[in-house]
């Protein structure tokens, strides 16, 4: 454990952090509605987590070896519970249950990632020319078939893919030269 207080009850975190990310999940004792965490991204790509409570009295908890290169998240629901999902360009996907990390071992690196109908679309540091996607509801499935995962190749006159996001049940793909 590694942290202390300030002055205001914000937790500090004594290294240089890389990327924070937010994450809530239903309490499962119902009391106060959501548990919520941060997870933190270190420098040395150390991964750590917290959860926050109303006195802010936990500390900051080592909870992954690394999550190296560039670095997503998202919320996601699976198998009926709520998980957090942290991508690394040289690490691959993993999950976060509140509790651990969980590597898919089957992911491939990621450099972008969103979550959009129940599946997990991603491109990779090496190809940002492609959409890969996961099997629906199983983001540790990227088996490519016509009933699981899957990946669409896009033309290279647009430019690389720089990002992609789910907005009002639409996929968006940008690309250096537009927006699909």
């Amino acid at each position: 454990h590694i942290g202390t207080l300030t002055k205001v009850g914000v937790p500090t975190f004594p290294r240089t952090l890389k990327q924070v990310f937010w994450f809530s999940k239903p309490n499962p004792d119902g009391y106060l509605g959501y548990d919520e965490y941060l997870i933190a991204v270190t420098d040395t790509a150390a991964v750590y987590s917290i959860k926050l409570d109303m006195m802010l009295t936990n500390d900051w908890i080592y909870r992954y070896p690394s999550a190296r290169g560039k670095v997503g998240g998202s919320s996601y629901r699976y198998n009926g519970k709520d998980v957090f999902l942290l991508a690394s360009e040289k690490d691959g996907l993993m999950m976060f249950d509140g509790e651990e990390f969980t590597l898919f071992d089957q992911s491939p690196k990621v450099d972008t990632m969103c979550v959009h109908s129940e599946r997990v679309f991603i491109t990779k540091p090496d190809d940002k020319f492609t959409v890969w996607f996961s099997d629906d509801f199983d983001p540790g499935n990227w088996n490519v078939s016509l009933n699981e995962g899957g990946f669409i190749s896009l033309q290279k006159n647009e430019g690389e893919i720089l990002n992609m996001f789910s907005f009002l049940n639409q996929l968006y793909v940008i690309r250096e030269s537009g927006i699909y």
